[in-house]
């Protein structure tokens, strides 16, 4: 299975457990928790939100 279907599957996990609470614990979406570089994870996550797997809160994902 190629990393990117492995880095998928991994978000979509997450967020799919996160569903139980008020708030998605962001840190486990990080770049470091995922096993990805900063770019690997943005653009796997820009993917599923164009193909409407996933929504955007304003200020979630924010970069220094």
């Amino acid at each position: 299975m190629s990393e990117s279907i492995k880095l998928i599957y991994r978000v979509l996990n997450i967020l799919e457990k996160s569903m139980d609470y008020s708030e998605i614990d962001v840190d486990r979406l990080s770049p470091e928790a995922l096993g990805a570089n900063l770019n690997r994870r943005n653009a796997i996550l820009e993917m599923l939100l164009k193909k409407g797997y996933i929504g955007f809160q304003r200020g979630l994902f924010q970069t220094p």
